[in-house]
């Protein structure tokens, strides 16, 4: 069959073709670089006799330039190792302990065993902390879950949903590898049957992370909000902002700007046509772009670099197959149906994910055929839009080391865009982790805005990178301000001090920059902060 392109845009599904092999995968998606050489890897999940699997992305021998991937599962540890298996409902790729390589999270559907997390101790092997860490918590059929820095202090916590009493689990990491209870601080919910996916977004641009669930029968978007007693705590607000009506069995969330006026919408996978919201500042309002059809992974992705971000949903239709899809975004709403374009086969798909595999540029798209194999659409689109690319590294301090949370925003002589770092999209899967821009016929980023998951008022917590930055690059970007610098003269020291004496005992908005644990008032764990922060100095 010959190869269909649609205005330049096409693929190659190199598993087909017989160029790329990963098995009888069952479970999710997490794209890694568990090698830290500049190229994703992949990790693929496991199920009942299917171990998981990792896929190491290396030069291809038979190809000169080109990359292929090799199965070095064993002896990586990843193989369920402790001889329990397990549907693996989600992966979630985490630098949980802020050392500088990713680690791997398992969503494990077995009762009364809910997780496994795998520490990269690096040289390819992975140790099993499940229990030592205190991430496992035993009694219930798990779902999902995410990772967010929901307190602001430089490590990733973790919520996790179930389908039996008590529907969510939080766990609070001590940034010494160590997770403890903290539910009490979610809201009673009501129960539901199934929560495929789950997802943070600060969507009221407050600089605190919110959650949003995927649950076929109660609407739950938790608000990251004050509590009284100390610290932070969560409500749900999803009726508030207009967050409902996910329709029949809800499967797959994805945030993207889609209309680039400068804030997250959203896209649900379903049962039926699918459910789609746009962002209207500090609300959300239900439309219908299109319509699709029984999706569940979903994506928003630049696959023409064009600087719109176009849809990608995997065909998960259980009684007649169909193909996943693709809708290139053209503009004023309008999405034009490209899927043929893909040139993949019809299947049965589940999960999904977007990587970048051989970083030319032009985003991929991986999918899940449940117990049945993968597609790995491979772009190789003759469009003639140039790429931008950033890869964020937090502090591990101030910032956890993934910069999950952060929100990027490029400016160019075209406009401007924005991405979100996040840790868990599609159907709790983990995609490439760098924010990716299309830029059109731009050849150059004038400038690079980052608001980085910390402490402080949303101007403290952006750092701008002045260009030009040439087109067709990845970038790396580490904060340059530091909390506690409270007169912005990039370095902790006697003002600062002075600064946040005269706030203390004082609360709200107005003494953010005060307020280095965020529990809404400047007492004397602020002053403990400080003194710890005293002498640190920007980055540049």
């Amino acid at each position: 069959m010959a190869q269909v392109s649609i205005d330049g845009i096409s693929f190659r599904e190199r598993v087909a073709l017989g160029d790329f092999y990963f098995g009888a995968p069952r479970g999710a998606i997490g794209v890694i670089d568990y090698d830290n050489d500049g190229f994703m890897d992949l990790f693929i999940g496991g199920g009942a006799n299917i171990a998981n699997r990792l896929y190491h992305n290396v030069p291809d021998p038979n190809a000169p330039g080109a990359r292929t991937f090799i199965d070095v599962t064993a002896g990586s540890g990843l193989d369920n190792a402790d001889a329990l298996t397990r549907d693996a409902a989600g992966v979630l790729i985490v630098d949980y302990d802020n050392d500088g390589d990713s680690d791997v999270y398992l969503v494990g559907r077995e009762l009364n065993d809910f997780s496994q997390l795998y520490r990269n101790d690096g040289g390819g092997h992975f140790t099993d902390v499940s229990v030592s860490s205190g991430a496992r918590r035993p009694g219930g059929f798990n779902d999902s879950g995410a990772w967010m820095d929901y307190d602001l202090d430089g490590d990733l916590d973790l919520i996790v949903s179930r389908s039996q009493a008590p529907y969510r689990h939080m766990l609070e990491n001590d940034g010494a590898g160590h997770f403890t209870d903290i539910s009490d601080r979610l809201p009673a919910l009501d129960a539901f049957t199934h929560c495929y996916a789950q997802a943070c977004l600060d969507f009221d641009n407050d600089g605190w992370e919110d959650s949003f669930f995927v649950t076929n029968t109660t609407e739950v978007l938790l608000h990251n909000v004050p509590d009284p007693n100390g610290g932070r705590r969560f409500e749900n607000v999803a009726e508030q902002v207009g967050y409902v009506d996910h329709g029949p069995a809800p499967m797959g969330i994805a945030f993207g700007d889609y209309d680039n006026d400068g804030d997250f919408d959203i896209a649900l996978s379903n049962g039926t046509t699918g459910s789609f919201y746009r962002n209207t500042g500090a609300a959300f309002e239900k439309f219908t772009p299109f319509t699709t059809f029984f999706g569940w992974g979903v994506n928003w992705v630049d696959v023409d670099n064009d600087g719109d971000l176009d849809y990608f949903t995997s065909g998960s239709n259980p009684v007649a197959s169909n193909f996943d899809i693709l809708r290139r975004n053209m503009g004023g709403g309008a999405f034009d149906d490209i899927s043929p374009a893909l040139n993949g086969l019809r299947t049965l798909s589940k999960f999904s994910a977007q990587i970048d595999y051989n970083n030319d540029g032009r985003m991929d798209m991986m999918t899940i055929l449940p117990a049945n194999g993968s597609n790995f659409y491979e772009n190789v689109s003759t469009t003639t839009g140039h790429w931008f690319r950033v890869k964020l590294v937090g502090d591990g301090v101030d910032v956890n080391r993934d910069a999950a949370g952060a929100v990027v925003r490029i400016t160019t002589a075209s406009g401007s865009q924005i991405r979100l770092r996040t840790i868990t999209t599609s159907t709790v899967s983990t995609e490439d982790p760098r924010p990716h821009f299309g830029l059109g016929p731009d050849s150059q980023v004038n400038q690079i805005e980052v608001r980085w998951p910390r402490i402080g008022s949303i101007a403290a917590r952006t750092d701008t990178y002045t260009g030009p930055f040439a087109a067709d690059q990845t970038v790396t970007l580490t904060p340059i301000g530091v909390v506690g610098d409270i007169d912005g003269d990039c370095e902790v020291g006697l003002s600062d001090l002075a600064g946040l004496l005269s706030q203390f005992g004082s609360s709200g908005a107005a003494y953010e920059d005060g307020d280095l644990t965020g529990d809404g008032i400047v007492d004397l764990q602020d002053l403990a902060g400080m003194l710890a922060r005293f002498g640190r100095a920007c980055a540049q």
